[in-house]
């Protein structure tokens, strides 16, 4: 969110989802160059309950889903992409992070505690649910 508040495009709002109380925190300080905040709005909940329950989301809708590493938590992502996709607006984007895995299924790393997918399942998965896949870096 701060990253895309403080460019030099135009965003109308800008709404952080965390289930952590400190992350939230410490998102209600953030500000933009300007000292105008960062966020719009702040809730603190568990992504995957907010995009799949419509009436916590109150039947909002994206332009840009973006999502740093919580995807990682995730066992698999066709019900987080399914979800995020049905909150997007026409042309919206869904932008995420993962760690890479070369094996193709999915990989539970213990030593970091999160999960690992493949480009080739990341493909599949996003074709699966209708989503087109843009770039995979």
């Amino acid at each position: 969110g701060d990253y895309l508040r403080n460019q030099d495009i135009f965003i109308n709002n800008i709404t952080g989802i965390d289930i952590s109380p400190e992350m939230t925190g410490v998102a209600r300080y953030l500000t933009t160059s300007d000292n105008n905040p960062t966020y719009n709005e702040i809730i603190e909940i568990d992504f995957r309950e907010y995009l799949n329950d419509r009436e916590k989301n109150l039947g909002r809708t994206y332009h840009l889903i973006l999502s740093g590493l919580s995807f990682q938590y995730v066992n698999g992502l066709e019900s987080v992409l399914k979800d995020a996709k049905n909150m997007l607006n026409n042309g919206g984007i869904i932008a995420f992070l993962v760690e890479k895995s070369d094996s193709k299924e999915i990989i539970f790393d213990r030593t970091r505690d999160h999960y690992c997918f493949s480009e080739l399942y990341i493909k599949q998965i996003a074709k699966l649910v209708g989503l087109n896949v843009i770039n995979i870096s």
